[in-house]
Parts: C-alpha cells; structure tokens; sequence
C-alpha cells in the first residue's frame, strides 16, 4: 500500500511542493530584478524528472491487511467538538462579562 496525503500519492503531493516553491521563488525574483529565475525552473525540472523516473511501489497489496475498526470514533469525535464548542463559548462569556465590562470614570473630589 502506498502512503496518500489528500488522497493524493506523496510523490505527486511532493513535485507539487517544488512547482510552488519555484514559482513563487520566480516572482521574488522578478520583482527584486535578479536574474535566478531561470535557474530555479531548471532545478525543478530536473527534480521533477528525476521523481518522474524513480520506479514505483506496486498497488497490490502484498498480504492481506488486518483492519482494526474504533467503534468508538464518531463519540469520541463528538466529544471532541463538543469540549471545543464549550471552550469557545466559555472564552466569549468570559470576554462579554469580564473584560467588555463598562469602567465609568469617578469624580475626583478634594
């Protein structure tokens, strides 16, 4: 089996890296007026060519796989989102009574 990073295989996922990082790298460099722009598609290039040409891992799995299921996900997910829910809703009570709460200036009396 191979190892997939949103759905995608972690090759791909990773020549996606390197093809944003030399773009935006080329548009650094052509508003700094350097001239390494092309330097940096020829590097990309030529790491892309190079994953292109790594041989793959096969996609038959070569035994079958134990799958281990977690009955308890979706209450645990629930539990989850419902602490995260309390805490945001705590931390905004807390905004709303404590920290919002109306100072009213004092005369000042000899």
């Amino acid at each position: 089996m191979t190892v997939r990073v949103l759905g995608v295989g972690i090759g791909l996922f990773a020549i996606l890296a390197i093809w944003t990082v030399a773009i935006i790298s080329c548009i650094i460099f052509h508003r700094t007026h350097k001239k390494f722009g092309t330097g940096v598609v020829a590097v990309a290039s030529v790491v892309t060519v190079i994953l292109i040409l790594i041989p793959r891992d096969s996609e038959l799995p070569k035994k079958p796989v134990f799958k281990l299921y977690d009955e308890l996900f979706l209450w645990r997910t629930s539990l989850v989102i419902l602490l995260g829910l309390s805490a945001i809703i705590g931390l905004l009570i807390f905004v709303v009574m404590h920290l919002m709460e109306p100072q009213h200036a004092q005369a000042v009396r000899p």
